[in-house]
């Protein structure tokens, strides 16, 4: 891994961002969200995106989102063009704002957005540290075929999930409807690496490991039908409903976000995830020795990040070949 600067790379990012056209606070949240996420070990969803979040930062059609409140607590964010990772930042700065005038449930559907919207679990771990369970789901473009099938039909569609726990850290479940993300292919590519077996079919529907292979082929659906299952899920909230593409129709990516107080119902989410993270970490370890694992534990290194973050060389390399700046100088 290669040590970064992280004040020195975030200026020089942004500086090349906004030289190519996209507006300061896209540019700011953007290069914010990918330096979290290689803090927090998902370089699949880090600065990887930059060369191709950089061949369209002058495609918009305006310096900021438009919201529209539709009613109470439900909002539509058209990002004209502008990034899906501001987009969804976007978004949930909306949330918070509702909550703060007394709004236990909050939904934003978003669309309109350009590229990636990143790593959903970052999205809802804001959330979460608001005090509101958060739900954070997108569609993308279709990569995984149907159980049984050999054409892509739907996205790899992440869905995240964020509670806070009293005293402690949001519990945090980001998963993909893959077995593996497009990012994580991204990444074998770069690193010249070959895909683990079960994960990708080639364009005949064989099974595969090359990463260049799965451009004209398709991702499984992680557990067969349990992961096609979820995607079918995002599609209905983050595409039918939001009114974003679906399946293979024409239309935008589109994404869908909910919150919902600690006191819009009966419960009290962040006592009661305390006992049930407890009740996790006191689990009797397996025949290997290992602890059962409470997801969300990553995020608390954004509370600690330190003046350096690391990074794959092979991104470096990557930022540098697309015209962005050293980041190991």
């Amino acid at each position: 891994m290669t040590s970064v600067d992280r004040i020195r790379a975030r200026s020089d990012l942004i500086g090349w961002l906004v030289g190519l056209g996209m507006p300061s606070p896209a540019a700011d949240t953007v290069v914010d969200h990918v330096l979290a996420a290689e803090t927090i070990g998902r370089g699949s969803h880090g600065l990887r995106l930059l060369p191709r979040i950089a061949r369209s930062a002058g495609v918009h059609d305006g310096a900021e989102v438009v919201v529209e409140e539709r009613e109470p607590g439900t909002l539509v964010v058209d990002a004209l063009g502008l990034p899906g990772i501001h987009a969804l930042h976007r978004a949930v700065d909306e949330v918070t704002r509702c909550r703060s005038r007394g709004r236990h449930v909050v939904t934003v559907a978003v669309t309109g957005f350009t590229g990636t919207t990143g790593c959903l679990g970052l999205h809802a771990h804001r959330i979460a540290r608001t005090g509101s369970t958060g739900l954070v789901t997108a569609t993308s473009r279709s990569i995984m075929a149907p159980p049984g099938a050999a054409s892509p039909l739907l996205g790899t569609n992440a869905l995240a999930v964020a509670s806070p726990v009293d005293g402690g850290d949001p519990l945090v479940v980001d998963c993909s409807s893959s077995e593996t993300s497009f990012g994580d292919v991204a990444l074998a590519r770069l690193r010249g690496e070959q895909l683990p077996e079960g994960v990708a079919l080639d364009r005949s529907g064989a099974a595969t490991t090359d990463p260049w292979a799965v451009v004209d082929g398709s991702l499984l659906p992680s557990g067969g039908h349990r992961g096609w299952s979820q995607a079918l899920l995002v599609e209905v909230l983050a595409g039918a409903t939001v009114g974003g593409k679906v399946g293979r129709a024409d239309g935008g990516e589109s994404a869908f976000v909910l919150a919902i107080g600690p006191d819009a119902y009966r419960g009290s989410p962040p006592t009661a995830m305390l006992s049930l993270v407890d009740q996790i970490t006191s689990s009797e370890p397996g025949p290997d020795g290992r602890s059962a694992h409470v997801p969300g534990g990553r995020f608390s290194l954004l509370e600690r990040a330190g003046d350096e973050v690391d990074v794959d060389p092979s991104v470096v390399e990557g930022v540098a070949s697309a015209g962005g700046p050293r980041l190991d100088r």
